[in-house]
């Protein structure tokens, strides 16, 4: 049987070379080339070779509209496009040959009857004997539903132990889903020659995908589908068949009979292995310049075509992207390293390694061609005055025939072949004197001659190293001098460097009478600006410390112990305020450091004179009071009872003992804080801070001292007084609450007179009535006192009965408050809850310390003068340096 079939291929080549018969196939799968018309030529370009690119190899099969291959085809047959550029005849070679590696999957049908199921299992293992060893084969089991029986391999044994396992089974056939998933599986596959075999009785009877989606995806493979048709019975089941078959350019194989599979099946596995060899060489594009245009080649397509001998037109054609096998070409320059100095001519000898012939060398400076030589050994001189000094990028770029490229990249620093630099010691010279000028010199060959000019005329040459030069400039005019080096090297290339020296007349020599004058010329201008910068600092020192004077006024205050004693049987707030006949004071009463709220609406009218004793009808809320406010929680702080007379002496020695403490800080207070004013502020600004907290301290023990000597006073009086009242509102008392204010004033309570009015009791430590109302309160008809009060009034938190309240009245000076001085003051005070209450009025007078010279004047005086003439030694130096040069 094959003996026959090698016969009938041979007489067939000798029969087309020789032109004898016309081309013509017939048969399933044996073709003879007998033509006696134009058939439809279908190509299936299987796989592309470019192990030895430049050098394709491309391996096709040609078969005509039934799927039959067409054999004795020669160069003039076919046209082959490398990348859109045609292969001339000439450098083709083919030649018949055996196809490449195949993959096919196998599609059995699993529904047949046991009879052609049986049959077909035993031709198909005899087809599988028939491939190759490296051919492989994937299989796919259809009949009611569709399974993936074994992915590709070449193992035949696996493949026909599957198909031995086939028995029959389900009643109906998934074709269409079966097409569509093996175009699925062999899709992905490149490089090899691809085929479908079906082998089934009838066509799709499901209905799960049409044939329409069936041929779309035989369509979009472009891969021959060859279909057995096992004992079919209907015409249409075959036409249906037939139409897949050719339209994807493969074969369909009617049986009426299972005995016609195995031979059918034969012919099909001498068919797939049938085709033929295309070799050419791939070109290298280069454009009008020579330089190549497609180094680094990534992709490259190439389509093959069949003319038809008659009309040569083109019967069929496919196409095919190959990657060409990228070989590697090792460039190196001898010698050249990065960051290599060079300069005027270099000369560049290439060393390149490539598989392949060498057919152009590209020289690149920063990017930017500077020459393509197309010649080996391909070396270059390169000129390197054509770019400027400094550092340059050089790029050698080697392509062979196959365009493979190699690059070998190099820094380089451009000097100039020569570079001349001209220096002086002297910027200027006087006419007369000696000039001194060096020059340095660098040349990449020997110095022919150096010279020295003066404004573009030679006054002086040397030869040897160092090139150091002495100029006479006797003869030589005032003015700016341009003075030049020029060297010259052996050859005849010049590097020249400038520098510009101003020449001066000599100094005129003065008498002796001239200089006198000048020198006093010169004190007098010194003395002007003396005077003038004191004048400036001393009027700054004066704002300065009118300003300072100004701000440590505002602390200038001195402060009162106050205790409220509600003698009556209820809990009762009060209402305070203080006055003094002068208007010079400002009254803040304060409880536990907080100011009380102040009131400046008129509590009442019609207070009877003092001297009498008012009626209760005499006293009257006004009607505009405004509403009581919430009292301040104090608890029990502020609220004080009698001390054993011990105990008060005890703490008294220890009070007295820190105090002497408090005074010595006190005075290191203020020294520091002078001194922090003149300091930065980074630094000064923590020194403020220290003093600022030693004055609280020494604040602290005043306010402790003074509460001790108020509360041992308060209580003698109180020991002494054998009235009590139980129906009594309550009273208010005022003490010294320390000798001396929180900052440098002294608080002295001289006097102190309390009257009650409007009531039926006095405080029995009463010394003496005043014979005027309080300030702001206006005698009326009767001896009345009529309007009402303006002073600032507050009220007190509830006081128990029977309990004290410490208040503190702080008491600043708003006139003259630098200077030392005695105030009369009176703080009146009565009940707010009862309406008959008594008007208490208490008479004082204290003592305010202005501001102590030492303790602020000296001290700043001491800095700033100490500053001032720290300053006008400067200036005199600087004028005196002005002066005298």
């Amino acid at each position: 049987m094959h003996i026959i079939k090698g016969i009938i291929a041979i007489l067939t080549v000798l029969l087309v070379t020789f032109n004898i018969i016309p081309k013509y196939n017939f048969g399933f799968g044996t073709s003879l080339v007998l033509h006696a018309q134009e058939p439809q030529v279908i190509v299936y370009l299987n796989q592309i070779k470019s192990d030895t690119y430049p050098e394709v190899i491309v391996y096709v099969t040609v078969v005509d509209e039934e799927g039959k291959p067409i054999l004795g085809l020669t160069e003039e047959d076919f046209v082959v496009l490398d990348d859109g550029v045609a292969i001339s005849p000439d450098l083709l070679r083919v030649e018949p040959a055996a196809s490449p590696k195949l993959k096919m999957v196998l599609v059995m049908d699993n529904s047949m009857p046991a009879e052609p199921l049986e049959v077909g299992k035993i031709s198909v293992s005899n087809f599988i004997d028939y491939l190759r060893t490296d051919d492989e084969m994937a299989m796919l089991i259809l009949s009611d539903g569709l399974r993936h029986a074994q992915q590709f391999t070449s193992d035949k044994t696996t493949l026909k132990n599957i198909i031995d396992s086939l028995q029959p089974e389900g009643n109906f056939t998934t074709l269409n889903e079966a097409i569509i998933e093996s175009a699925n599986v062999i899709k992905p596959l490149s490089g090899v020659q691809r085929a479908v075999l079906i082998v089934t009785n009838t066509r799709d009877n499901v209905g799960r995908n049409t044939d329409e989606e069936a041929l779309a995806a035989i369509n979009d493979v472009h891969v021959p589908y060859y279909i057995v048709g096992v004992g079919l019975r209907t015409q249409g089941k075959a036409d249906t068949l037939q139409q897949i078959a050719t339209s994807s350019g493969g074969q369909f194989a009617p049986l009426n009979t299972v005995s016609g599979i195995e031979g059918t099946l034969v012919d099909l596995a001498d068919l797939l292995q049938q085709g033929y060899k295309i070799t050419y060489e791939s070109p290298t594009i280069t454009n009008s310049t020579g330089r190549d245009s497609t180094p680094d080649i990534l992709e490259k397509k190439v389509v093959v075509q069949i003319i038809s001998p008659n009309t040569q037109q083109i019967a069929g054609q496919d196409s095919r992207s190959f990657t060409p096998t990228v070989r590697n070409v090792h460039v190196n320059l001898p010698g050249f390293e990065n960051d290599i100095v060079v300069g005027g001519n270099v000369h560049f000898t290439p060393e390149i390694i490539s598989d392949l012939s060498i057919n152009s060398v590209r020289y690149l400076v920063d990017e930017n061609q500077i020459e393509h030589v197309l010649k080996s050994p391909f070396d270059y001189q390169w000129d390197s005055t054509m770019v400027d000094p400094g550092p340059h990028a050089l790029q050698v770029i080697a392509i062979d025939k196959a365009g493979n490229t190699g690059k070998f990249d190099i820094r380089l620093k451009i000097v100039p072949p020569m570079q001349v630099t001209i220096s002086s010691p002297q910027k200027q010279v006087i006419i007369g004197k000696e000039l001194l000028v060096d020059a340095r010199i660098e040349a990449l060959v020997k110095l022919e001659n150096v010279e020295l000019l003066i404004n573009g005329e030679p006054v002086g040459s040397d030869s040897r190293p160092p090139y150091e030069f002495s100029l006479d400039t006797s003869n030589y005019q005032a003015g700016l001098q341009k003075l030049s080096v020029r060297a010259t090297d052996i050859l005849n290339r010049i590097g020249q460097d400038t520098l510009s020296i101003e020449f001066i007349e000599p100094p005129v020599l003065l008498s002796q009478p001239t200089r006198v004058r000048n020198l006093w010329t010169s004190l007098k201008t010194t003395a002007i600006w003396f005077a003038v910068w004191g004048l400036i600092w001393a009027l700054a020192l004066f704002m300065l410390l009118l300003f300072l004077v100004g701000r440590r006024s505002k602390d200038v205050s001195a402060s009162c112990h106050m205790e409220i004693h509600n003698q009556g049987n209820v809990a009762s707030r009060f209402e305070l305020w203080a006055d003094d006949p002068l208007k010079a004071l400002k009254f803040i009463f304060t409880l536990k450091g907080i100011p009380l709220e102040l009131q400046r609406q008129p509590v009442y009218s019609g207070i009877a004179p003092s001297g009498h004793r008012a009626t209760p009808d005499m006293i009257q809320y006004s009607a505009e009071a405004p509403p009581l406010h919430h009292p301040v929680d104090v608890g029990r702080e502020g609220v004080t009872e009698s001390q054993p007379q011990g105990e008060r002496k005890g703490c008294g020695e220890r009070i007295a003992q820190v105090s002497a403490f408090a005074r010595m800080a006190s005075v290191l207070a203020e020294i520091l804080m002078a001194i922090g004013y003149f300091l930065p502020t980074s630094i000064g600004t923590p020194v403020r801070k220290t003093a600022m907290s030693m004055r609280r301290m020494y604040s602290s023990m005043r306010r402790v001292e003074q509460v001790q000597k108020r509360v041992g006073r308060e209580m003698e009086q109180f020991q002494g007084s054998n009235e009590s009242n139980d129906d009594s509102t309550g009273q208010a008392s005022v003490s010294d609450s320390n000798k001396t204010s929180p900052a440098i004033v002294q608080t002295d309570i001289q006097t102190h007179t309390t009257q009650q009015v409007q009531g039926h009791t006095k405080p029995s430590y009463l010394p003496r009535v005043p014979d005027t109302p309080p300030h702001g309160l206006q005698a009326g008809p009767d001896g009345a006192i009529g309007d009402t009060i303006e002073q600032n009034w507050t009220w007190t938190p509830h006081i128990d009965s029977g309990e004290r309240l410490a208040v503190r009245l702080l008491v600043k000076p708003i006139k003259a408050p630098w200077l030392s001085k005695k105030y009369d003051f009176r703080i009146t005070s009565t009940s707010v809850e009862k309406e008959d209450a008594p008007l208490i009025f208490e008479e004082a007078q204290i003592t305010i310390p202005g501001l102590l010279k030492f303790q602020f004047y000296l001290s700043h005086m001491i800095i700033f003068t100490f500053f001032f003439l720290v300053l006008m030694a400067c200036a005199t130096l600087a004028m005196g340096i002005q002066v005298f040069g």
